[in-house]
């Protein structure tokens, strides 16, 4: 999805072998600086929460949802408008 921006509540689908997710910039094409150092994630480095359904929920924000900094990836607390 190269320039485009993920829409709220809705689901994709990733592959099993290998997934990996990112928050850039689109300014600059380089990852956000955040309080994590590397505001992205992956099935392979990271221990992700896998739902009952075999699914992985990923939740993107400038905080982390209560009770889930697992699957968090954070962003800058700016208003983002997603490119086209």
């Amino acid at each position: 999805m190269l320039g485009c921006g993920l829409a709220t509540g809705l689901g994709y689908l990733l592959t099993t072998n290998f997934w990996s997710e990112g928050a850039y910039d689109p300014q600059t094409g380089s990852e956000l600086q955040t309080s994590q150092s590397m505001p992205s994630t992956n099935n392979k480095r990271d221990d992700l929460v896998i739902n009952s359904d075999g699914s992985v929920g990923l939740y993107f924000g400038p905080t982390a949802p209560d009770g889930d900094k697992v699957n968090w990836v954070a962003t800058c607390s700016c208003a983002v408008t997603p490119t086209s």
